[in-house]
């Protein structure tokens, strides 16, 4: 049946990405050098760092890289980080270093480096590596390094500080070594930055943090007169978490298939976010915990949980952390942290309004949203002691008023609690990351409740076919072309202008059932008096975008359950390349849409590949958010760009 679908939709405003998704390693390698003389209990690391590690609750292993073979990236899967602090730069094959530490990023592991690389010189030779090679272990920290050696005091300048590391401050009072490192990543903290007086544009950043670890250059920046110039467990904190960990957010729980989607909605907001198990986290110490901004626990029986953990919790949010709980089963004791008087284990299965506080959402004083009636809702009443705020209440004809959503302040901190697991839900998942980003020291607000309406299946082919149209049944002569270019077309239009909609069309050419070449370009061509061609102008005069719904509504999938199966890719580009002359004729002019999207929601990578192929220009692809385990979707969640 030929339908045209129209959908009301919120969209999400996106930042700048902070970090790579992935799941949270609970293992640190700390590097040493057995040929300078150390061992894996007497080194630098060993003696300064493993205390704020253990404290950390990170488990410590010690790896000597003096001509050992080195561990494997690809089969760290429990190291979240690898620090060397070293004091030799020289090594009898430094590329193999070098190259290991580069794999590194490519395997979302940290690289924190102070004092030494231990790879910069080639010890059998004595030549240093040529900038380009050593450049691959600094590009991927987030600098560039580009020599103009001087160690000469009368010759540097201290250009910036941050007191928060250098809490004494950083000043030039010997002789010292300067290099120019230059910064190319955005989102890097500098702490320490020095110039030489005599050049210009030397400004170099010799201590910092990034998205990928950390660097110091030379413990002369360390160290002096064997005292710490730098606040070590706040470097190393920030070097592990990231460059802002105040607004990072750490998500534990039992429900895997729920914390992918909590995961993938921040990650679509761009918004710094990790995943770890509740065994690990529940071992986290308080001042861990303290290094993230917020903490999500989705569906934690807390009966389960040790009464200790409970304890760090109730102080991580006291000292100004945030909380979300998201589900789960709850005792007495976490409650009353909760903000719940009571919980009654009533289940209500009726269809339930779903009302959302004013000013908690732009215009939430018009939002009402209804739930499925399939849902259950426990009924659940929230301490007046707590003094709670209330995002969101449920009503219908059996009870009204009762909270689902609220929020609770707690010491410096706050905590918000979904009771009804409505959070994994499409229409409810930036309502949740709204409510999750508020428990932060501040945050941008994704949820922009903008309206936008797309038209799917249209224009669709018409064939001057005289109907009964139910809403114009004075027309007897009316046939399907004058109805939608002279009626459907001109309304829908009038609607979006009344309430200033923007307005994406995804036109389809045919709904024959081909799937093997030869494809025919004449079924959307049938309306009379050129009716393709003037609907596609009133839509440009209105300033729509018209996208690729597909040359006919076959799934381009090898595999589809819904639709025919195609043989190849190659049948797929022939019937797109069809599509692509019907544009032409369309239009008049060599058109190239920006997006499509997947008849029944179906493409597979082959399908991508010939749509690749074929239209270079689509950028956005659009499918299903989630899918009921059964579903014959595709999800394509956010950001997909086959260009």
């Amino acid at each position: 049946m030929r339908i045209i679908k129209i959908f009301l939709i919120l969209l999400m405003v996106n930042t700048v990405n902070l970090l790579s998704s992935g799941e949270f390693g609970t293992k640190i390698l700390l590097l040493y050098q057995s040929k300078e003389g150390q061992t894996a209990k007497e080194n630098l690391a060993s003696w300064h760092l493993s205390p704020i590690l253990k404290n950390l609750n990170f488990d410590l292993e010690f790896v000597d890289i003096s001509g050992s073979k080195l561990p494997d990236p690809e089969k760290l899967d429990d190291v979240y980080a690898v620090i060397g602090w070293l004091s030799g730069n020289a090594r009898k094959n430094p590329l193999e270093l070098v190259y290991w530490y580069e794999n590194l990023f490519r395997n979302n592991i940290r690289l924190i480096l102070m004092g030494a690389t231990g790879c910069w010189q080639d010890e059998t030779t004595k030549e240093y590596l040529p900038d380009n090679e050593i450049n691959r272990i600094f590009a991927g920290l987030g600098v560039i390094y580009k020599g103009l050696w001087t160690n000469q005091k009368n010759k540097i300048d201290v250009t910036s500080t941050d007191k928060n590391i250098y809490t004494k401050g950083f000043s030039i009072t010997e002789d010292i070594d300067y290099f120019n490192f230059k910064v190319i990543d955005p989102e890097l903290k500098s702490y320490l930055k020095i110039s030489r007086k005599d050049m210009r544009d030397s400004e170099s950043v010799v201590a910092f943090s990034s998205l990928r670890g950390g660097y110091i250059f030379t413990n002369q920046y360390i160290l002096k007169n064997n005292e710490f110039l730098v606040d070590m467990k706040r470097f190393i904190g920030d070097c592990l978490l990231g460059t802002d960990g105040e607004q990072r957010i750490l998500i534990s729980g039992n429900n895997k298939r729920n914390i992918e989607k909590i995961k993938a909605t921040f990650d679509s907001q761009k918004v710094s976010s990790s995943v770890i198990d509740l065994s690990a986290l529940t071992k986290f110490g308080a001042e861990r915990m303290a290094m993230y901004g917020s903490v999500i626990l989705e569906d934690v029986d807390f009966s389960k949980v040790n009464g200790v953990f409970i304890d760090i919790l109730d102080r991580y949010v006291s000292d100004g952390g945030g909380l979300v709980v998201a589900g789960g089963r709850w005792t007495k004791v976490v409650s009353k942290l909760f903000g719940i008087e009571n919980v009654s284990e009533t289940k209500v299965y009726l269809s339930t309004n779903i009302y959302f506080k004013t000013g908690i959402f732009p215009e939430s004083d018009k939002m009402k949203l209804t739930a499925d009636n399939k849902e259950q809702f426990l009924m659940t009443k929230t301490s007046k002691d707590s003094e709670p705020v209330i995002y969101g209440k449920l009503k219908n004809n059996m009870f009204e008023n009762v909270p689902f959503v609220w929020e609770r302040k707690n010491g410096k901190g706050k905590i918000v609690v979904w009771k009804k697991d409505l959070y994994p839900l499409n229409d409810y998942r930036t309502i949740f990351s709204e409510t999750a980003l508020s428990t932060l020291n501040g945050h941008v607000q994704f949820f922009a409740n903008v309206a936008v309406m797309f038209l799917d299946d249209f224009p669709i082919p018409s064939y001057n076919i005289v109907r009964n149209i139910y809403p114009i049944p004075s027309k007897d002569d009316l046939d399907d072309t004058d109805f939608y270019l002279d009626y459907a077309l001109p309304d829908v239009l009038n609607l979006l202008k009344k309430y200033k909609i923007p307005l994406s069309t995804y036109a389809i050419f045919s709904y024959d059932q081909d799937i093997t070449p030869p494809f025919k370009n004449g079924e959307y061509f049938l309306g009379k008096d050129n009716a393709y061609q003037k609907m596609f102008r009133k839509l440009d005069e209105y300033g729509c975008e018209i996208g690729l719904h597909g040359y006919n509504h076959q799934s381009l999938s090898l595999s589809s359950e819904v639709t025919l199966k195609w043989k190849n890719r190659q049948n797929m580009e022939e019937s797109l390349k069809v599509a692509k002359e019907d544009f032409r004729l369309m239009t008049g002019v060599e058109y190239m849409p920006f997006s499509y999207v997947a008849p029944m929601n179906v493409i597979d990578d082959t399908g991508i590949e010939a749509l690749r192929n074929v239209f270079p220009t689509i950028k956005v692809l659009s499918t299903v958010l989630s899918k009921d385990e059964s579903s014959y979707e595709t999800i394509m969640d956010f950001g997909f760009i086959p260009g």
